[in-house]
């Protein structure tokens, strides 16, 4: 069973057991509870996020206390759920900020730190919901600010999953120091264009465009060639605790994109490289 699949199945059991308007954000304090898991704080360095231990039948969950922010708090339990669904012939398993934190290319192998994160996206944020809170909308970081407190997650992990499952063309920039950090984009985003790789310089008028409705110089995020045919509008905030900048990038066609994406696929089950 995948990633998917696996977390799909435990959210299923979970909220079986309550009243709809009590599936989210989801306990994964009492999940744990239910599985026999002992989940606790200790504190750590920075480097460190969260711990599964399984000895003598014995199973349990260690945090780093010093992570203040519910919404990462709560990502890193789920993703040591997934190392318990996925992987606990592994016994000992020790997740850094870098294995919960990497939201890198899609295309890159598979790891079970990848499998844990695709794991916890959709415990947190199961596709069918998040696609029922989509729809009619826009993507924007507005929008991910919105449902991240539906969801009990971080800013930039929710943003990822709204890149993820939209059907529009849709990309997400971390900037750090005027540099891009990290990027990802949907498949529908890919066909425009858009790359941009890691140390790219990002200037300070890509900084300057903060309305989320009105379009900027294309050839910001595109290719010469492909940004005359496409329309790019940016949302992003600032987070001074992860210094860095979150972007939310898409794109319209100008000339229509009316049944564009009916035959590209799904982003489903190839979630970037959490």
């Amino acid at each position: 069973m995948g990633p998917g699949q696996a977390a799909i199945q435990l959210f299923k059991a979970w909220s079986a057991t309550r009243p709809e308007a009590e599936w989210f954000p989801v306990n994964c304090l009492e999940i744990a509870s239910g599985l026999g898991i002992k989940v606790h704080g200790e504190p750590f360095d920075d480097a460190f996020e969260g711990a599964l231990c399984i000895s003598e039948g014995v199973s349990a969950i260690i945090y780093n206390e010093a992570i203040e922010e519910f919404g990462r708090r709560n990502f890193t339990i789920a993703h040591e759920l997934g190392h318990y669904s996925l992987h606990k012939n592994q016994i000992s398993l020790k997740c850094s900020t870098r294995d919960l934190g990497n939201f890198g290319s899609a295309l890159h192998t598979k790891s079970i730190e990848q499998e844990a994160n695709q794991f916890a996206a959709n415990l947190l944020m199961p596709a069918n919901d998040v696609r029922l809170q989509m729809a009619n909308k826009t993507v924007t970081i507005e929008l991910a600010g919105q449902l991240k407190i539906r969801y009990g997650t971080t800013l930039t992990a929710t943003s990822y999953r709204l890149a993820e499952l939209s059907r529009k063309p849709v990309a997400v920039v971390e900037v750090r120091s005027n540099r891009i950090f990290r990027s990802w984009c949907n498949d529908a985003m890919r066909q425009t264009g858009f790359w941009q790789p890691k140390g790219s310089f990002i200037s300070s008028d890509v900084m300057a465009a903060s309305d989320p409705n009105e379009p900027i110089d294309a050839s910001f995020w595109l290719n010469d060639y492909k940004a005359k045919d496409w329309e790019i509008h940016q949302s992003f905030a600032k987070m001074p605790s992860y210094d860095q900048i979150l972007f939310i990038v898409r794109a319209v066609s100008r000339e229509g994109d009316k049944g564009m994406w009916d035959d590209v696929e799904d982003s489903v089950d190839k979630f970037p490289k959490w």
